[in-house]
């Protein structure tokens, strides 16, 4: 008796230690995959290297991680399905290197995976080699959304819905050369504190392949591309400005010496009221360049619709509107847009020329002379 009883009592210590062992989760501090879950238990197993808290998380890929991400040893956050409440940062120094980042975040699709605070769900300064996939961020209070500023970041299959500045890099003075590339994704703006600018750059160089940046709003100025300095590089996506109620829209501003490249790109400025509509401007020595790309710029009665403004800057945006009757009812700059004509005179099509010359802004090159 006395012997089983032993027996029984060190079986049972050896399952309690057992279940203890497994119901406590370990953090190794070299891991090179770590997750991000609502629930870091799942068929009553513990899940280890996992965090449930996303600035706890945050504060061990920077503080406790040995050693700390870079090139050599390179760090990788799953993120589960759910919505995760808190900021992930990187902020780099000169005494940290050029090296300094090399962290993945990838989510479980833009409809499952959600990263949201008051303000700057994400925010780097200086890292590198900054990846993040599949994800929906978000800002639900205040003004600014994402914020990266300098080093190297790549976005892939990303959702930011921001309001009033959904990106932005703005430092004071800007004193970096960052570079972000950007695939598959999708930018929102809506207002806040009078602002809607869905990609605000300052600094940075970016490049957009297949992806939609789009600003709405009632009020105020919507756009949703706002370059003062940097470079903006769009190719085959979508540049949408959506104005109502009393909102006017500007689809890609340049100036302060900025530069905007798009090339095969939709430019859609779309007004449901009277409003005020600009695809593209230019001020104070900024340029776009925009060949290869299509317009679409619907207002309602009395709002104007504008392809071309310039203020001190440079605009290279030839365009041939569609076939019609009449050229459109549209501001431009002499030369930048052509229109064939149908209700001619001697009953065949004519090619116009914008010309603001004429008090129609239209040069019948035919006939020689102003519509």
């Amino acid at each position: 008796m006395k012997i089983n009883s032993v027996l029984s009592r060190g079986s049972l210590f050896i399952v309690a230690l057992a279940f203890n062992t497994s119901t406590h989760a370990a953090i190794d501090v070299s891991a090179s995959t770590i997750s991000l879950q609502t629930n870091c238990t799942e068929n009553s197993n513990v899940i280890n290297n996992c965090f449930t808290d996303l600035n706890a998380l945050n504060t061990w890929t920077w503080n406790t991680r040995i050693p700390s991400p870079s090139p050599g040893s390179p760090l990788k956050i799953e993120v589960g399905p759910g919505t995760f409440n808190g900021t992930f940062s990187c902020t780099s120094a000169p005494e940290l290197g050029e090296d300094f980042g090399s962290v993945t975040i990838q989510g479980s699709g833009i409809h499952n995976t959600v990263l949201q605070n008051s303000s700057g769900p994400i925010s780097t300064s200086k890292c590198n080699n900054m990846v993040f996939s599949d994800m929906t961020l978000k800002n639900t209070v205040n003004l600014f959304g994402v914020k990266n500023l300098g080093g190297t970041t790549v976005w892939n299959n990303i959702r930011i819905e921001g309001k009033g500045y959904a990106w932005f890099d703005s430092p004071n003075p800007c004193n970096t050369n960052g570079t972000h590339y950007w695939f598959n994704s999708t930018i929102i703006a809506t207002p806040a504190a009078g602002s809607a600018r869905a990609y605000y750059t300052a600094c940075d160089e970016s490049w957009f392949y297949g992806s939609e940046i789009i600003s709405r709003g009632s009020s105020g100025t919507i756009t949703p591309i706002f370059a003062t300095g940097g470079e903006v590089h769009v190719y085959g996506s979508v540049i949408r400005a959506l104005p109502t109620g009393n909102a006017s829209a500007v689809a890609v501003t340049a100036t302060n010496g900025s530069e905007v490249h798009i090339h095969g790109t939709g430019i859609d400025v779309i007004g449901t009221d009277s409003n005020n509509i600009t695809a593209l401007a230019a001020a104070t020595n900024g340029s776009i360049h925009a060949n290869s790309s299509s317009y679409v710029m619907q207002t309602g009665e009395g709002g104007n619709r504008t392809r071309i403004s310039n203020n001190g800057g440079i605009v290279k945006a030839p365009y041939q509107w569609e076939t019609a009757a009449t050229p459109p009812a549209i501001n431009t700059v002499t030369g930048s847009d052509t229109a064939i004509i149908t209700a001619t005179d001697d009953n065949h099509p004519h090619l116009t020329v914008s010309d603001n010359s004429c008090a129609s802004k239209w040069f019948d090159i035919n006939a020689n002379s102003c519509l």
